[in-house]
């Protein structure tokens, strides 16, 4: 069983369900991490070459889009350039199961 916040009650409950005598917890501390980054924007019109460019240039870069084509074409053209990159969406990312097998990341 596994919830935040999860009442002594309801641990109870499935401890007398279950019939186990044992109870373990376990407590997750979140420690964020600083990520040096810049919103990179600007117009539509040479956006990836701009955005090719700088990676090119030695940048890490998150890029985010609605259309998976779009990047499968970025992708493609980075392991192209032997710029190694990982791509995330419904094809790596199977039902929450992400899978390095897909994008440029394995190869």
């Amino acid at each position: 069983m596994s919830e935040d916040g999860i009442l002594d009650r309801a641990v109870r409950y499935w401890q007398a369900l279950s019939g186990t005598l044992a109870v373990r917890c376990f407590r997750h501390r979140k420690q964020g991490q600083l990520w040096d980054c810049q919103v990179f924007s600007g117009k539509a019109s040479g956006f990836r070459q701009r955005l090719l460019y700088r990676i090119e240039q030695g940048h890490r870069l998150l890029f985010v889009t609605s259309s998976q084509r779009e990047a499968k074409r970025v992708d493609r053209v980075l392991y192209s350039k032997g710029i190694r990159s990982t791509r995330i969406d419904s094809e790596t990312n199977e039902g929450g199961a992400f899978n390095l097998g897909h994008g440029n990341d394995s190869g």
